[in-house]
């Protein structure tokens, strides 16, 4: 792909993703993780975040741990290079580490330092994490399917028999 269509979808799935937060998904469903994930543009990923947080207010106190876990889909995305069965185990663990780090910043920002406040933080953020990983799963699964079919119909065009 030249780079100016790799850098117009970038910034179309920012776009998109962006808007998609204001949308009528559930809390913490949403393809930021996918995009993180399978964008391939880190500068738009973080542009579409930030925009969104300072739109929304979405900083607070530990807001930082937020984006350091934000930051470890483009990096777990890296290790799995162009590999789908990397692909299909690495995304859950990226939004594990988001859930890790992201926490961790709440626990830091707003529990008691102790193990009962860092149980308690962590046992709480459990159903935002299983919404997260619902999301960052069908986003991020929808979009391998999607290329899939890309392919697939790409393949069919050319005359080429694929099996």
């Amino acid at each position: 792909m030249k780079k100016s269509n790799y850098n117009f979808a970038g910034l179309l799935v920012a776009v998109l993703t962006y808007v998609s937060r204001f949308s009528f998904l559930p809390a913490n469903v949403s393809p930021l993780g996918a995009f993180g994930f399978f964008g391939g543009n880190i500068f738009f990923y973080f542009l579409s975040i930030l925009a969104f947080d300072f739109f929304k207010g979405g900083f607070y106190q530990g807001f930082l741990w937020t984006y350091l876990g934000f930051a470890t889909y483009p990096f777990f995305a890296f290790l799995a290079k162009k590999f789908i069965k990397r692909q299909l185990l690495f995304l859950p663990l990226a939004s594990f580490s988001f859930f890790i780090l992201s926490n961790f910043g709440v626990f830091f920002a707003w529990y008691d330092h102790s193990w009962q406040g860092f149980l308690t933080c962590y046992a709480l953020a459990l159903p935002f994490y299983s919404r997260t990983l619902l999301g960052d799963l069908f986003f991020g699964y929808g979009f391998l399917l999607l290329k899939k079919v890309k392919n697939l119909a790409i393949s069919h065009s050319s005359g080429y028999n694929i099996l």
